[in-house]
């Protein structure tokens, strides 16, 4: 079983970015071993996952990881999902590479300053999920 998890993700890594979640899919398609039944623990797996993940991001962590393993789970039965996820994947990397040429294009004092930002930032996303866990206690 382990072994057909590995051999799957390796697929996914080694695949062109903007159709790794489609090839995916389609892989999983063909295969007719898929049933019913693992069909739905897909879903409902990648719907607790997801979930979990949701939960997790107003906390520092990998909520964010989590959210993507998630919807990972779930796109190897949707193909409308696959093609978001490889959008998104493109979208990302654009945005990524972008910040990389401007980061190492920038000045010294712009640097500090956005990493400033980000500081500022992340203090109130911490503050706001502290304020939020306090204030809202479930009886």
């Amino acid at each position: 079983m382990f072994k057909k998890v590995k051999q799957d993700f390796r697929a996914l890594l080694e695949a062109p970015p903007g159709k790794r979640f489609q090839q995916q899919f389609h892989r999983r398609q063909q295969s007719r071993e898929h049933k019913f039944l693992k069909r739905i623990m897909f879903i409902g797996g990648g719907m607790l996952v997801t979930a979990a993940g949701v939960f997790f991001l107003p906390a520092p962590g990998p909520g964010t990881v989590i959210i993507i393993i998630g919807l990972g789970l779930i796109a190897q039965e949707s193909l409308r999902l696959s093609i978001f996820l490889d959008k998104l994947e493109l979208l990302v990397r654009a945005l990524t590479d972008n910040a990389q040429k401007w980061w190492k294009a920038s000045r010294v004092l712009e640097k500090i300053f956005v990493m400033m930002l980000l500081f500022i930032l992340l203090g109130l996303i911490i503050f706001g999920s502290y304020w939020v866990f306090q204030n809202f206690k479930i009886p």
